[in-house]
């Protein structure tokens, strides 16, 4: 970062506490750019707001489906995670939720589905890395709490 590692802070006039914050402040000129969820957007768009996004620089997070141990339904559980988890299931969602789920076979996808997910080959994204901040959470919320209150 120029400047050093501070050197944003000073244009900081609110820090989003809830997601529906970030397009709320689009809203009202508080914020020129945020992170906001695609299905936030969309809906935002719908209803008239002049507002767009931009995958070309994008940090993708993980979804996870889990089957309880023990569960008497396993069988049908893990049928139905392998059938949600083909593509045309994960275009299906994508289009009715907004919400960007990471889709196999992406260059196959109709462009209006494409619209609302991240290329997956695109090298500028990068994909959060669960494991990390499982180990890390604690420590590093707590350092940025006290890096927002100096």
């Amino acid at each position: 970062m120029m400047g050093g590692r501070k050197s944003f802070k000073p244009q900081v006039t609110q820090w989003i506490a809830e997601t529906s914050q970030a397009i709320s402040l689009i809203q009202t000129n508080e914020l020129d750019c945020t992170i906001a969820p695609t299905n936030r957007v969309r809906s935002a768009q719908e209803s008239g707001v002049s507002i767009d996004f931009s995958f070309d620089h994008c940090v993708r997070g993980t979804e996870y489906f889990c089957v309880l141990k023990g569960s008497k339904r396993k069988e049908a559980a893990m049928r139905f995670c392998e059938f949600v988890t083909r593509a045309p299931q994960q275009a299906t969602m994508t289009v009715k939720t907004s919400i960007a789920l990471s889709v196999r076979e992406y260059d196959k996808l109709d462009e209006k589905v494409q619209r609302w997910i991240p290329d997956p080959n695109n090298p500028r994204n990068v994909i959060t890395d669960d494991e990390y901040w499982a180990d890390h959470f604690l420590e590093l919320d707590k350092r940025f709490k006290e890096w927002i209150l100096t």
